[in-house]
């Protein structure tokens, strides 16, 4: 008889005190369709572990990071589990703790959406799933379009989702389980529906209503409590708003800095107007600010940022042996040719000097990656000869200064030679 083989699959479960969870377990198909649990993740033994993917054990090493005694480990002094419990208040559970377990489970759902892990709803106790315990994870996320309305009286607004192009109606999808807050990952029947960038807060109204109506005396409150965030990630229509898009320079700015990381790095900045962000900082699609208007009233503006301009020039760095050090800084990889930050930049001279502005991390002095060529003219005098000499770089002359003239030895012969705008070489 053929041994069953076991595999790795996530199951919803709902923790009395942590909320909801996503719980791996080692399970087995049976005959009659159906699939028995055999042990929770944290208990699968070791040589089952070792035959499973490296995507599987991702997956239970993901979930060992909010496991009970972990949480404890991190986020208290405590050592027995009912003490930490105890202690636990509201407050620092949604404050810190929550919050910190939301990022691990996204984490997983990434990997569960990337690799179809399965991923069942469980009620405790229960061994045996069944194929309507499945949930349906689509591997793309779930967009949201909001608009906006103010009249005389009232201001309005809703909300429409989308997956994949096609809609998704809100109020017939019942039950409906918040399983991350933020970013939003919501059940939505035997659905999962994961979102980018907004709350479930924002969404959770429109599973009960089609839109929300306040008096038109709140357009201000709501104007920066309500449209402003939504507005920095997603599209919107509006009517009766002042919402205003401007347009904003761009510009790539590289600065040569010293005794960072111990070597000489590069720091990447992105400069939209006044403006700057940093390659691995959050990035909101459409900065906005807000200003009242001197009738009184508050206006928005915003603008469009170019994350693939952004991303497409991280790469130009990296494709060129630099590396990503925190979350602006380059630094030469072991594997590149140049040996020293200063001919790396010679080396990549004409790319640098296309894409990127260069700035001296000491006092923002502007590197200029243009050729440097040098012109010189002779004058013959009686007894002596005058030489003019001048640097050329790109778009700038640059004479030699007679007050700051440059001197050389000569060997074997007991004179220097003077050279400056207007002196020529002497004996001296």
């Amino acid at each position: 008889m053929t041994a069953k083989k076991t595999k790795l699959i996530v199951t919803l479960a709902q923790h009395e005190v942590l909320g909801m969870l996503f719980m791996p377990y080692g399970a087995e198909d049976m005959p009659d369709g159906t699939m028995r649990i055999t042990d929770p993740g944290n208990r699968i033994p070791p040589h089952i572990v070792s035959k499973l993917s490296e995507v599987e054990r991702q997956i239970i090493e993901i979930s060992a990071k909010y496991a009970e005694r972990n949480l404890m480990k991190t986020f208290s002094k405590e050592t027995i589990i009912h003490v930490f419990y105890r202690k636990l208040t509201e407050d620092h559970f949604k404050k810190v703790i929550r919050p910190y377990i939301d990022k691990k489970l996204v984490e997983m759902l990434d990997v569960m959406r990337t690799h179809d892990i399965p991923l069942y709803e469980n009620e405790k106790g229960n061994k045996v799933l069944y194929a309507h315990n499945k949930v349906d994870i689509a591997p793309h996320y779930t967009d949201a379009h909001f608009d906006f309305e103010v009249d005389n009286k009232n201001f309005h607004y809703s909300l429409q989702c989308s997956r994949n192009g096609e809609p998704v109606d809100l109020l017939e999808k019942k039950p409906v389980i918040v399983l991350t807050s933020s970013p939003a990952t919501l059940l939505l029947g035997n659905e999962l529906h994961a979102f980018q960038d907004i709350s479930s807060m924002r969404i959770l109204p429109f599973t009960n209503k089609i839109r929300v109506s306040v008096s038109a005396s709140e357009t201000d409150k709501y104007m920066e409590k309500i449209v402003l965030p939504i507005l920095r990630n997603h599209d919107i229509t509006f009517s009766g708003l002042r919402i205003f898009e401007e347009e904003r320079p761009f510009e790539a700015i590289l600065s040569v800095e010293e005794n960072v990381y111990d070597t000489t790095v590069l720091k990447l900045s992105f400069h939209y107007g006044d403006d700057t962000f940093y390659p691995g900082s959050a990035r909101a699609r459409k900065p906005v600010s807000m200003q009242t208007d001197e009738d009184g009233r508050v206006s928005l503006r915003y603008y469009h940022r170019d994350p693939e301009k952004e991303d497409r020039l991280v790469h130009l760095l990296k494709d060129a042996h630099l590396s990503l050090v925190g979350d602006s800084h380059f630094k030469l990889r072991d594997d590149a040719p140049e040996k020293e930050m200063t001919d790396w930049i010679i080396a990549h001279r004409e790319m640098l000097a296309q894409e990127f502005g260069m700035l001296s991390g000491v006092n923002d002095t502007t590197y200029c990656l243009d050729e440097i060529r040098i012109e010189q003219e002779m004058t013959e005098k009686q007894d002596w000869f005058e030489l003019h000499i001048t640097a050329i770089i790109g778009e700038f002359r640059i004479p030699f200064h007679p007050e700051n003239p440059i001197r050389w030895p000569l060997c074997r012969k007991n004179f220097f030679m003077e050279i400056s705008a207007s002196h020529g070489f002497k004996t001296q």
